[in-house]
């Protein structure tokens, strides 16, 4: 196992691309999708968590970075290790 030390933050690009909306724009939809059931006060805390913490979610593929300092293994006992790509096609971000 790895131990990692003085790793820097990685810089992203947090300004998305003039055809792609703005995060308060996205904000603004998300809480427009959230059910009508859910209550006004629970829609404005997610607001508030939305705004406080929007450095820690991904809004478009431009603001994710990659690095090469971590590593690990995964131990499969005596069975062929299976590998995968990242589809950009799953829907996750």
């Amino acid at each position: 196992m790895s131990v990692l030390q003085n790793v820097e933050p990685l810089k992203t690009n947090r300004t998305a691309p003039s055809n792609e909306k703005s995060i308060a724009e996205q904000h603004r939809d998300m809480l427009h999708r959230v059910d009508s059931s859910v209550s006004s006060e629970a829609k404005a805390e997610l607001a508030v968590l939305l705004r406080n913490y929007q450095d820690v979610f991904s809004y478009s593929k431009y603001d994710l970075g990659k690095t090469n300092l971590a590593q690990h293994d995964i131990s499969t006992g005596d069975k062929t290790a299976q590998t995968a790509t990242q589809s950009s096609s799953s829907g996750h971000r």
